[in-house]
């Protein structure tokens, strides 16, 4: 029987945008597809994020530009006797507005 690889129009697509299919796992057909499935859905829930949390409907950066800016974040987590853990962000970081709109969004 042959293996095909699943859409391979889609994996292009995926590998510009920084999503990791320009590697195989496995060679397994079943885990190959596993990850894809995987990897489709790390991709639609960050274009979710981009439209909802930051606004972009129609710029949207890359994966990589939007982990750059809002998950690799100068800050510190700070907590204080009996209090809830809290993110101390840095007051030079330059996307900081940006970081608490995302936040005030999805809260």
């Amino acid at each position: 029987m042959r293996q095909i690889t699943p859409f391979p129009v889609c994996l292009t697509v995926l590998n510009v945008y920084g999503f990791g299919l320009d590697k195989s796992v496995t060679e397994d057909w079943a885990g190959a597809r596993l990850y894809f499935d995987l990897v489709m859905l790390s991709y639609n829930l960050m274009n979710w994020f981009k439209e909802k949390a930051l606004g972009r409907e129609k710029t949207k950066e890359m994966a990589g530009t939007i982990r750059w800016r809002l998950i690799w974040i100068p800050a510190k987590l700070v907590k204080a006797a009996g209090r809830r853990p809290l993110l101390k962000l840095s007051s030079c970081w330059p996307f900081q507005e940006e970081f608490l709109r995302a936040k005030a969004a999805l809260t």
